[in-house]
């Protein structure tokens, strides 16, 4: 078999030469100490980039937590809240009727409403009165 001739040459090996090193920041950085040396040996774990680690948590957590919160209250589905709709047992007429009972006892509360402001109001002086 002959052997693969390694290119070095191309777009890639001129964009990889003029591709400057990131130089780790120092303040970055958090040593461990040793209480023992020992000729040649590393410990691995020694050395560790807080901030990069940091930073990379963070966009994890945008790309998760937050995805997961933006979708949490919504729904694909359109819930139809009319009175009688979900009741098969009623016909058009009878949910008719309802609703227009319904639609009777707001408005009809919204009438008694301004009755019951005014005694209130007479019962506490002023509306400034009534919250406190």
């Amino acid at each position: 078999m002959a052997n693969k001739k390694n290119n070095k040459l191309g777009p890639n090996a001129v964009a990889m030469k003029h591709q400057v090193p990131l130089k780790p920041n120092p303040f970055e950085t958090i040593w461990s100490p040793r209480k023992f040396d020992m000729l040649g040996k590393k410990r691995k774990g020694e050395k560790r980039r807080v901030g990069l680690s940091r930073s990379r948590a963070i966009e994890k957590r945008k790309n998760t937590l937050l995805k997961e919160y933006e979708q949490s209250n919504k729904a694909s589905v359109f819930v139809d809240k009319r009175i009688g709709e979900h009741n098969d047992e009623l016909n058009e007429f009878d949910k008719a009727i309802r609703r227009a009972q319904r639609e009777h006892r707001v408005s009809s509360f919204s009438e008694f409403l301004p009755i019951v402001w005014g005694q209130l109001c007479f019962l506490f002086g002023s509306q400034e009165n009534i919250g406190k």
